[in-house]
């Protein structure tokens, strides 16, 4: 089920990460050789080789940030929270992306790092890209919920999603 979930929001976020890149007149940047394949492991149920070859990407490729945010999501998949952690706080330096944003809070909110986590899960709210039910639905930030900055941290996400 965490793996379906991971894969749809993936879909969005690919399709709003298009859509991102063409507002900001960018191109997308494009896996290297065994990217797809290492996408396809992780979409075939099977994060620990799908982890596996993403790890081997990220040597060969250290600064393709998009590498690193697939890497989080597949040891994500693996429940190896740790080394999710890494891989999208590496993502976040190279590139900023806000689904590795988003996803380094989602990560540290597994981990029970709830600073860490509320401090990423503005960071990502900010940027307005990051779909809204992402905030509402997550099984990852359910240990936040109860939190009192958890409310505005959604107030954020939605206002700055209707934000021309």
């Amino acid at each position: 089920m965490r793996i379906r979930i991971a894969l749809v929001f993936g879909l969005v976020w690919f399709v709003g990460s298009r859509l991102a890149h063409a507002q900001r007149g960018e191109a997308p940047v494009p896996l290297p050789a065994g990217g797809a394949e290492a996408q396809q492991l992780l979409r075939d149920g099977k994060p620990r080789e799908s982890a596996i070859a993403f790890e081997a990407l990220v040597k060969k490729h250290p600064q393709v940030g998009p590498l690193w945010l697939w890497l989080g999501r597949a040891a994500a998949a693996n429940n190896d929270y740790p080394r999710a952690v890494q891989a999208f706080e590496r993502g976040v330096a190279i590139d900023s992306n806000p689904r590795s944003i988003y996803n380094a809070g989602a990560a540290h909110a597994r981990l029970g790092h709830v600073d860490k986590a509320f401090d990423y899960l503005k960071r990502a709210a900010q940027t307005g890209l990051v779909p809204v039910g992402a905030f509402r639905t997550d099984s990852d930030l359910d240990a936040l919920r109860s939190d009192p900055r958890f409310p505005d941290i959604l107030k954020l996400a939605v206002e700055k999603a209707k934000a021309p």
